[in-house]
């Protein structure tokens, strides 16, 4: 697990839906939702750089596309994979969604949220889908809850829209923690079959959170040695561990001939 200095409370306020607390210390900014997990975290000296290890790995969509040039964020929280998205692929159109009003306004006010190039919305996950007629070539589904998964995880009708609103390149990262297994299968059937079983898994090590990536089309790199190739290329460019997001992908998922069945 990730650890991080409580800090100091520089910021309390409850919202109709929950619980939200801003701490810092010298170097780094906490979002605490409900006093519970940390949703957010800021390096306030670089601001840009992901923190947290699931944002990190949902990156990987990197691995088997271009970088967008338009992007979905479901579940804005702090802000971390819009600033992420903001400073390193700076021709990236970034919209970004929360349902709650609140978050929205603590991402602005104490998460250092870029003002360009950037399109908030206050909404749900689906009825924001279901209102929006635009195509994005990555669709990054963070959504949290204390209370558990949140239920449009199990809806079928989300994966469908998520699926029909990706360009022919397109991809979906959704990040899922849970300990049920059950409850996770589910989840993981759901996206295969909206995504005609394109689709792959990437567990954080250390950490319950598994990344489940969707494709609209079948990625061409799968061996080994190409994906490490641009596993290299990729680090040195964005400062995350593609080499890490390699090697788990290949360690977690089925292979045929030596390469990821996807």
């Amino acid at each position: 697990m990730t650890h991080y200095p409580q800090g100091q409370l520089i910021h309390l306020r409850r919202s109709e839906l929950q619980t939200l607390a801003v701490y810092q210390d010298d170097q780094t900014r906490l979002l605490r939702v409900d006093e519970e997990a940390i949703q957010s975290a800021c390096d306030i000296t670089s601001p840009h750089k992901l923190l947290l290890p699931h944002t990190q790995s949902m990156m990987g969509t990197l691995l088997f596309q271009p970088p967008p040039k338009r992007a979905l964020v479901l579940g804005l929280g702090g802000g971390d994979m819009v600033r992420f998205l903001h400073h390193y692929i700076p021709q990236t159109a970034i919209t970004a969604v929360d349902i709650d009003h609140e978050m929205i306004s603590i991402a602005e006010e104490y998460f250092m949220l870029p003002k360009s190039r950037i399109h908030l919305a206050c909404d749900d996950a689906l009825h924001f889908l279901q209102s929006s007629e635009s195509v994005y070539d990555t669709i990054f589904v963070d959504l949290y809850s204390t209370k558990g998964i949140p239920p449009v995880l199990h809806n079928w009708e989300f994966y469908l829209r998520c699926q029909s609103q990706l360009s022919g390149l397109g991809a979906m990262a959704l990040n899922v923690v849970t300990d049920d297994a059950a409850l996770f299968r589910d989840i993981v059937m759901k996206v295969r079959e909206s995504f005609n079983y394109l689709s792959i898994c990437l567990k954080v090590p250390a950490h319950k959170n598994v990344i489940v990536f969707g494709f609209n089309k079948k990625p061409t790199q799968k061996n080994h040695t190409s994906l490490q190739q641009s596993a290299k290329q990729l680090s040195q460019q964005y400062e995350l561990d593609f080499d890490g997001f390699v090697e788990e992908l290949f360690n977690t998922n089925p292979l045929e001939d030596g390469e990821l069945i996807i």
